[in-house]
């Protein structure tokens, strides 16, 4: 069966069970029989009423699903005009049949009933065909409906996993640039102490391979907790702390209640990176970084807000993103629209600012 099939011929059902409700209480103060002085009751009424419109209900399924399979395309033109013919005629004689059946049962007992020939002649002579046709092309018109809604509503939902799958290979794509440029700063840090204080490129060396092992774990979509993203910070941190030694320090701030919340993985050092490069390094004496996560101040706001702020020199004007921060921007606009990054000149340094909608 077709998937329009049952939900058209429950909507088929529903239109027949209307008509004949107002089809009873239109004939109701009209119809009597025998006396002309005793009008009929609502029961014999919308008996009689009912008998016009339910016999269509049985054929109705086969007429949704065989009469739009054969829809007169090029090549079955003539078998749809048959199929439609014969299903028609059957349809017509079988709700004229439960018709007769239908007034015999509230029919007095001496009052003469036509035979099925002459209701079929009456039904030819007057309106019986007219009305016949009507419902048959109402049926087809219903299930064609039905058809074409299930069809655009099955293209949607195919055109949004289509639409999710490509941002997710795009996402994908994006974290996959951020892991080697990352891999690479971070080598390059171990690459200026091989020289001048092995043991330190050892134990760097080190903590680098536990936090590939942590960068490199399958997450669902590339998201983690704020907390989880926090632990990945900590050990690249760490990294950098045996490069900077005494010249880094750095202060955290994370309430409690943003700890759970989803972020995209990498979404912390490529700030915390950019602090370090363009921050701390140039200067001889080091500087301070300041981490801090809460949610908005605002009450009609609830988003994340993530500052990165660092004591190093102002940025130069107009302000350029490198590779972390701009792949990161991307990314983060992708995985929730409405967030977004910006850095700044602020209270006597540079703050990277992250806010996520929830």
């Amino acid at each position: 069966m077709a998937p329009h099939t049952a939900p058209a011929t429950r909507i088929v059902l529903a239109a027949l069970a209307l008509l004949a409700f107002v089809t009873a209480a239109q004939t109701l103060p009209y119809v009597i029989v025998p006396n002309p002085a005793e009008p009929i009751g609502w029961g014999q009424s919308a008996v009689i009423s009912i008998s016009r419109w339910i016999g269509w209900g049985v054929p109705a399924p086969v007429i949704i699903e065989y009469g739009l399979r054969y829809d007169f395309r090029p090549g079955r033109r003539l078998a749809s005009a048959l199929l439609h013919v014969v299903m028609f005629v059957g349809s017509t004689l079988f709700a004229w049949a439960v018709m007769m059946a239908f007034i015999a049962s509230v029919a007095p007992p001496n009052e003469a009933m036509p035979s099925f020939g002459e209701l079929i002649a009456r039904g030819v002579q007057g309106t019986g065909a007219h009305t016949a046709t009507l419902v048959y092309v109402v049926i087809i018109g219903i299930g064609a409906g039905v058809r074409a809604w299930i069809r655009a509503r099955d293209e949607a939902v195919q055109s949004a996993r289509l639409e999710a799958l490509a941002a997710q290979a795009r996402l994908e794509t994006l974290a996959a640039r951020l892991q080697p440029h990352f891999l690479f700063n971070t080598l390059h840090s171990v690459g200026a102490l091989i020289h001048s204080r092995p043991e330190a490129a050892q134990s760097m060396l080190a903590e680098l391979g536990d936090l590939l092992r942590e960068a490199l774990r399958e997450t669902p979509g590339g998201v983690v907790t704020l907390r989880e993203e926090m632990t990945l910070l900590e050990r690249y941190l760490a990294i950098q702390s045996q490069r900077f030694r005494e010249r880094l320090r750095v202060e955290m701030d994370i309430a409690p209640d943003v700890a759970a919340l989803p972020v995209p993985r990498f979404a912390m050092q490529p700030l915390v990176e950019n602090a370090l490069r363009h921050g701390i390094a140039p200067k001889a004496e080091g500087g301070r970084i300041v981490i801090s996560a809460h949610r908005s101040a605002m009450a009609s706001d609830n988003a994340l807000l993530i500052r990165v702020w660092n004591d190093g020199a102002p940025l130069a004007e107009p302000l350029r993103d490198g590779v972390g921060l701009a792949t990161s921007r991307e990314r983060l606009t992708m995985w929730k629209p409405g967030a977004t990054l910006s850095v700044r000149n602020a209270d006597d340094g540079v703050e990277t600012l992250l806010t996520i909608p929830q």
